[in-house]
This record gives structure tokens, C-alpha cells and sequence, in this order.
């Protein structure tokens, strides 16, 4: 009879043991066999020397995007990937890059960061039938006359089509002098400066060319003294790079030469943003030689002037690297979601070459040539014209205490109308002030202090009214009111029950969520006309903003944009999270000496199992009695708090199971079986504390 148990023992586990492995094999197998291959591109930058700063946030921005596309099933199923190729900035290291490329499986290629790099890598993209899309670089020959080249940023003569009217029309000036730099990205603006300035009677007062190879602080200071002596009082251009840029401001400023300051993309970027802050100066006093500089900035429209994309966008970048993102990030981020709108659009089969998926990419982009076609980025919609250049809004900015800000007046394209290409949009600035929240039930009630700075007098701010509040909340009249500067500063004071919170993350409790959204809108469609942005970090007292049971996260102040009716919003919240440690401790202690207690069954004698049924049983009720009486949320759907619970019950039905096993092979004698049992309780014990410290980790 002994025997005969063992035999049956042995057996079972040894059918046990086959039916995994042949159950993992077979799962490896078809995984193999489902694999699909990944779809990879090219990535061309700086990612190491001086400039790898720029290749990174090349990167970071690519990352985020495919991290959603990858999340969400790739392009059919198949991953997306890319490969760096590092050309260092220089034109000798891009051909190399380009050239590597073109001999792999990459369909496309995002990049190069300048037209330094760009413009030798896109004669070899053309040859050999590569498309490439650059979202860093305005210079017009990167696109000029290549087929295969396109870009996501506004070229030179985009840049200058605004700038001139805007120059002429808004600051009410008839002429400004250009200083660019003898190299491909100031003999582009030179160029379209020469040929657009006249169309809006805008005169050319003098250029100045900066020869690179000659001594450039001889030629900044000839430059700068001839302006002085000329008492020109009129606009500056500047058309140079960011470093070149930084010397010629300095010098404006230190021979006292009093001029309105306008640049290209380079004076509002990262690079212009470093080489200025190395100045002791700007370090010390910030705004000391930037306050009042107007440049174009190609991310005004997305990390200022916040549409609801680039508002998660945002969010994900700061989460992750505790920085603003930059203008570089948020444009490889558009490039890449345009690549992928591409590709999701493409028919193939496993007979499709990677010459013909290449040939299928550039006509695809090519026909992203009018409005109805364009990819909505999160830096405004793009599409192309003929010769591959983005045609989208190009935001103007203007420096303020050593920061970029949305110039308060604003310029968006009106296709519609050749007359008038662009329609004037008023920025207006929130300063936030919250002086007390409570939260009641379902309501929470809000006292702030509301700031509003804008240029245009047109603008009537009694027609804002508040979302969500019981009765309906309108700003009312302002509590303090001036002009500075020729910018108008109201205040109000706002006091207001809003009906509804947003609880996010159920599934997560205790470990869930809180947002509380205090927003306000126009109220008539007029109101698209205007866009909020914010102006500083929000301000509050922290001795009155308590919430019991809760953790202040952060507060957040931006503007948006309505989906529906394209009418513009401004959000106050505030994210909270749970007061979970109290609970924690509740359930984790007693959770802690149960999971004890059921180790303990272990080191029992197995005629003492009376014993270990007690213990268990008492386990059993205390998991019972923590479970009904410490939950304070019902949710519809299983949280970490029901995890906990079921994992207890799991682990104290097994031991309960291993129990009753080990009585019953005692009472026949197979000593040998209950070694078994307790091997096979203790892996499955054992790696339920792991599933537990896995699913700890994913939470946390």
C-alpha cells in the first residue's frame, strides 16, 4: 500500500512537471511564430560632443511619442523602433550617417538637428530614395529642390512672411536693419528678408554681414558703433546663430544702444537660452540683457498657448525629467506623431520592399498638402506645400525677467482670405492666487485671487464665466484695476461652489486620485479671438490648503482649447492624492503577522495540525473582519485594497490545503509525500510573496 502511494505521487508530479514544460515550449513556440518584426527608423542628430544636449531632447521627445503608439498596438501589431545615428553636427559625420541609413531596413529618418548636417545628408537622402523630416532646422536650401527632404518647423521665409507685416503693421515701424551671420542659416533669412520685405513696404535700413572666419568681436563692435552713430532708433534682426546672437546683444547693451530686438527661432531655443545665462549679468539680474527681446518661437502654440494634447505632453515630460520641455522635444514629438499617421495610412505585404515602403512614405507626405489632410500636433496642424515645408502658426515671443513668454498679441494663419493672411489672436495672462479650498462631499468650495494682463482694451472680460459652479459664477467687477506699459492689469476676487470633482484612478485605491478643476471660458463665441496662458506658478497660502484624508500633489494653472466648439478655456487644478498611510498600516500590520502565522505551519509538527487549522481558521476571520470593516470607497471594479485581501485568502487557503494534505498522508504514514506537499506549499508560498512585491512595485 505504501508503495502504491508513492508510486502515485511520484507520477502525478512527474505528469505535472512534463505538462509545464510542454505548456511553456509551446507557448515560446507561438510566441516565436507571432513575433511580427518591429518597423524601425532613423534617428539623425548630435548624441555626442558639445551639441549632444540637443540630440537628447531630440530623443526624449521621439520616446514619448512612440511609448504611446507602442502602448497602444504599434502600427498593426508591429512595435516601432528607431536607430541613432550620431553625426556629431558636422557635415562629414551626417553623410556617413545618411549613407549608413540608406543601406539598412530604416523606412524614414527624423533629424538632422542643423543644416549643417542636413543639408550634405539630404543630397545623399535624395539619391538614394530615403525620406527624411527635420523639425529643428529653418534654413529653406534643406528642402530646396529635394523631393525626399521635408520639415515640421517654419522655414526662414515662413518666419519672415510674418515678421515683416508684423514689423510694419503692429509695431508701426518702416524699416529695420538686418545682421546675419555669412553661413547657410543667416544667408537664408538674409535671402527671404530681401525678397519679402518689399511686398509690405518694409525697408531695408542697412544689413550687416558677419564674416565667420574673420575675428567676430572686431566686427560686433565696428557693426554696433556704426548703428550708435547713425542714431538709428528703429527694429534690430538678428540672423544668427544662438552663441553669435548672445555677443552681438551684449555689446548692444553695454554701448547703451537703445533698439528693439527682434530674432529668428535661434534667440528663442535652448541653445540661445544656455549661452545667455552663462553671462554673470543675466545670471545675477535675469531679464538684464534679454527683457523685451521679440523672437519667433515655434512652440508658442503648444507648451504656452496649450491646446489639450500638448497639455498631457507637458504633463508626461515634466513628470519624467523635472524640467519644461523644450521647444526641440515638442517638435521631434510632432514630427514623429506625423511619421506615424504616415505609416498607419500604408498597405503593405510581406512582399513590399523597404525602396518601395520608402516611395509610399514620401507620397504620403507629399499629399498631407492641405488643411483637411493635416496631422494635429501638438504645436499646431501640420501640413506641407510643394517644396515640403510645414504651413502652421508661428508664435512670436518676447523675454520677460530672463523668460520666453507669449507675446501678448498673436498671429494665426487665415487660409481663407490672400488679403489678409493672418488673424490677430490676444493673449491674455492669468495670474492665480488660491486663498482657500474645502472639499464637501461632492462639491468643493473656492476662494481666489484672479490677476488678468492683456494689451487689448477690446477685450471684455465680464463675458467670462466659470464651469461647473451652482449658481452660475461670473467674474464680476474687478477689485483693482491699472495700466503699465501699455498692458492692462485687472483683479478679481472670485468666490465660487463648484459641483463636481473628477476622481481619477478608482482602480488604484488606496492609492487613487483627486483632481479639483476651477475653470472658466467667454461665454459668447466672440470669445475665440483670445488665448489664456499663465503667467508664474500658482500662488497659495499652505496653512489654508488642507484637505483631510488627502495630500496636496501639485497645482497646476494652464489654458486649453474646447474641442467641440474651438472656444478657449483656462484650468486651475488641483491634484491630490490619498491619505493612504494611515490604512496602510491598518491592513499591512495585522496582513504582515498573518502571512507569519502561515509560515509558521512549516516548523509544526504534522500531528499538531489542530493547532495549525486554529491558527489558520483565526487568520481566515481577522482577513474577514480588516476586509469589511477598513474599506472606506466602494468601487465597481477590483483595487490594490481587494488585491491585498484575495491575495491573503489565497495564501491562507493553500496553507489550509497543505494541512489537511499532510494530516491525511501522516495518518497513512507517507512521510516522503508530506516533504513533497511542504516543497510545493513553499513555491507556491514563495512565489506569491513575489506576484506581491511585483505588484507593490507596479503600484508604487
Amino acid at each position: 500500500m505504501k508503495k502504491t502511494i508513492n508510486k502515485k505521487v511520484c507520477l502525478i508530479a512527474l505528469l505535472i512537471f512534463v505538462c509545464v514544460s510542454l505548456l511553456g515550449a509551446g507557448g515560446l513556440y507561438l510566441i516565436k511564430i507571432f513575433e511580427t518584426k518591429p518597423l524601425f527608423f532613423g534617428v539623425a542628430g548630435p548624441f555626442s560632443g558639445d551639441d549632444a544636449y540637443y540630440g537628447r531632447e531630440m530623443c526624449r521627445g521621439i520616446d514619448i511619442c512612440l511609448e504611446k503608439v507602442n502602448a497602444q498596438g504599434g502600427i498593426e501589431g508591429r512595435k516601432v523602433q528607431y536607430i541613432l545615428g550620431d553625426d556629431m553636427n558636422t557635415s562629414n559625420f551626417a553623410m556617413k550617417v545618411a549613407s549608413n541609413f540608406a543601406k539598412k531596413d530604416v523606412l524614414f529618418v527624423l533629424g538632422h538637428y542643423s543644416s549643417l548636417a542636413s543639408i550634405p545628408a539630404g543630397r545623399i537622402y535624395a539619391k538614394e530614395g530615403v525620406p527624411a523630416v527635420t523639425a529643428s532646422t529653418p534654413v529653406d536650401n534643406v528642402t530646396l529642390n529635394n523631393e525626399w527632404y521635408f520639415r515640421t518647423i517654419p522655414s526662414a521665409s515662413s518666419q519672415v512672411n510674418l515678421i515683416a507685416p508684423f514689423v510694419y503693421n503692429y509695431l508701426k515701424q518702416k524699416s529695420i536693419i538686418l545682421i546675419y551671420s555669412q553661413d547657410t542659416y543667416g544667408r537664408s533669412f538674409h535671402s527671404a528678408f530681401t525678397d519679402i520685405a518689399p511686398k509690405f513696404n518694409l525697408k531695408m535700413n542697412e544689413t550687416f554681414a558677419i564674416a565667420l572666419e574673420k575675428p567676430l568681436m572686431a566686427q560686433i563692435f565696428q557693426i554696433c558703433q556704426s548703428i550708435k552713430s547713425s542714431k538709428y532708433n528703429g527694429p534690430v534682426f538678428l540672423a544668427t546663430k544662438a552663441n553669435l546672437a548672445v555677443q552681438l546683444i551684449k555689446k548692444l547693451k553695454l554701448m547703451n544702444i537703445q533698439v528693439p530686438i527682434i530674432g529668428a527661432n535661434s534667440i528663442s531655443d535652448e541653445s540661445f537660452d544656455h549661452a545667455i545665462n552663462e553671462l554673470p549679468l543675466e545670471k545675477k539680474m535675469p531679464g538684464y540683457y534679454t527683457d523685451g527681446i521679440i523672437a519667433t518661437a515655434s512652440d508658442i502654440f503648444g507648451n504656452y498657448l496649450f491646446n489639450d494634447d500638448s497639455v498631457l505632453f507637458y504633463k508626461h515630460y515634466y513628470n519624467r525629467y523635472k524640467t519644461p520641455p523644450t521647444s526641440i522635444a515638442a517638435g521631434y514629438y510632432d514630427a514623429t506623431l506625423t511619421m506615424i499617421d504616415v505609416l498607419r495610412q500604408i498597405e503593405t505585404d510581406e512582399h513590399t520592399t523597404i525602396e518601395q515602403f520608402r516611395r509610399f512614405i514620401r507620397h504620403f507626405l507629399a499629399d498631407i498638402n492641405k488643411p483637411v489632410y493635416a496631422v494635429n500636433g501638438i504645436c499646431g496642424n501640420i501640413f506641407f506645400d510643394n517644396k515640403g515645408n510645414v504651413i502652421k502658426n508661428i508664435g512670436i515671443g518676447q523675454y520677460n525677467n530672463g523668460k520666453l513668454t507669449p507675446y501678448h498679441q498673436q498671429f494665426v494663419l487665415n487660409l481663407e482670405s490672400k488679403e489678409a493672411p493672418y488673424q490677430e489672436l490676444s493673449v491674455v495672462a492669468v495670474k492665480t492666487n488660491i486663498c482657500d479650498i474645502n472639499i464637501e462631499n461632492k462639491k468643493f468650495t473656492a476662494h481666489l485671487i484672479l490677476s488678468f494682463i492683456y494689451k487689448n482694451n477690446t477685450i471684455d472680460l465680464s463675458d467670462i464665466v466659470f464651469q461647473h459652479t451652482t449658481p452660475i459664477v461670473k467674474l464680476g467687477k474687478p477689485v483693482d484695476e491699472f495700466t503699465k506699459n501699455g498692458l492692462i492689469h485687472k483683479t478679481y476676487d472670485i468666490r465660487a461652489t463648484f459641483d463636481r470633482y473628477i476622481t481619477t484612478n478608482n482602480d488604484l485605491y488606496p492609492f487613487d486620485e483627486k483632481k479639483l478643476d476651477i475653470s472658466f471660458h467667454p461665454q459668447s463665441p466672440k470669445g475665440n479671438v483670445i488665448r489664456f496662458t499663465t503667467q508664474g506658478s500658482v500662488e497659495y497660502d499652505q496653512s489654508n490648503i488642507q484637505f483631510p484624508g488627502w495630500h496636496k500633489k501639485e497645482i497646476d494653472a494652464f489654458g486649453s482649447i474646447s474641442n467641440e466648439e474651438n472656444i478657449p478655456l483656462f484650468h486651475i487644478v488641483c491634484n491630490l492624492t490619498r491619505d493612504f498611510k494611515p490604512l496602510l498600516i491598518q491592513i499591512f500590520v495585522p496582513g504582515a503577522v498573518i502571512l507569519c502565522l502561515i509560515f509558521s505551519i512549516y516548523i509544526l509538527s504534522p500531528l499538531s495540525y489542530k493547532t495549525a487549522f486554529l491558527i489558520l481558521f483565526s487568520c481566515l476571520g481577522l482577513n474577514t473582519i480588516l476586509y469589511v470593516s477598513l474599506r472606506e470607497v466602494k468601487f465597481n471594479t477590483i483595487t490594490p485594497y481587494d488585491e491585498w485581501f484575495i491575495f491573503i485568502y489565497v495564501m491562507l487557503f493553500t496553507a489550509l490545503l497543505m494541512v489537511f494534505l499532510i494530516r491525511r498522508f501522516n495518518h497513512v504514514g507517507q512521510l516522503k509525500a508530506i516533504v513533497w506537499v511542504k516543497t510545493i506549499g513553499a513555491i507556491l508560498h514563495l512565489g506569491g510573496l513575489g506576484y506581491l512585491f511585483y505588484a507593490l512595485k507596479g503600484v508604487l
